[in-house]
């Protein structure tokens, strides 16, 4: 299985996306949340590129299981070192993506519990902006929601 999943293409703006009817999944998540390794744990391939340096996702990174359906890797908020002029790129980007993309049907949005409990953390806030604007069901995947210490 793991041989049919094939990386498609970075997507900067809406005009270079896939101009297919192939349903999308979008995991979406902090700079540091770990969705490259879930990606490539589900894929049970290291399709998605994994650093130790969080943010280095700065587009829409398209994987494919055949014809059938595709992962769509979001850009994270928080870490990323981008300037302002990309950041508004990239936030035309998404609302152009929510707004008329076809393809969309599922939403995982993926969480450090621990982080989305602290005040010092907004992306939650960011992603819900997106989603409950244009009314977006969307599964919560919760990370590190308990830390077990033996002493």
């Amino acid at each position: 299985m793991n041989e049919d999943w094939k990386f498609i293409k970075e997507v900067h703006s809406f005009k270079e996306l896939p101009s297919d009817q192939i349903p999308e999944f979008i995991f979406w998540g902090r700079s540091n949340v770990g969705k490259s390794s879930l990606i490539n744990s589900l894929t049970k391939k290291r399709i998605a590129k994994t650093s130790r340096t969080p943010g280095r996702t700065k587009s829409l990174v398209f994987f494919q299981f055949k014809n059938i359906l595709r992962i769509v890797d979001f850009p994270g908020y928080g870490f990323s070192k981008i300037s302002a002029n990309q950041i508004i790129k990239l936030d035309l980007l998404l609302d152009q993506y929510f707004q008329k993309r076809k393809n969309l049907k599922k939403i995982f949005l993926y969480i450090i519990f621990r982080l989305a409990l602290s005040l010092k953390v907004n992306f939650v806030d960011s992603c819900m902006h997106y989603l409950f604007h244009y009314f977006m069901t969307f599964f919560l995947l919760v990370n590190s929601a308990l830390r077990i210490t033996y002493n």
